[in-house]
């Protein structure tokens, strides 16, 4: 199992959205845990989720410049973040 948040993402709305919306691939497990279903991503499904995206985790660890600083250059460029059926 690939470690997604490595990437930046967390098992919360636009994530779960992003696969749902079939931007990327996931699988739903049940957390062994608590049974609640979460979606995990292999080491391929992080591997083609970054051919194809970024994200500002990725970006802030390729450049060193802190995340609020990256966010901020992104809204001066136009660009947005991902938005569910977007």
């Amino acid at each position: 199992m690939g470690d997604y948040r490595s990437i930046g993402l967390r098992q919360k709305g636009a994530f779960v959205a992003f696969v749902q919306d079939g931007h990327s691939l996931a699988t739903q497990v049940g957390y062994p845990n608590t049974k609640q279903l979460i979606y995990i991503m292999t080491d391929e499904d992080i591997d083609a989720f970054k051919a194809r995206f970024t994200t500002i985790t990725m970006l802030s660890a390729e450049t060193g410049q802190h995340r609020n600083t990256i966010r901020h250059a992104l809204k001066i460029a136009g660009i947005l973040p991902f938005l569910p059926s977007s």
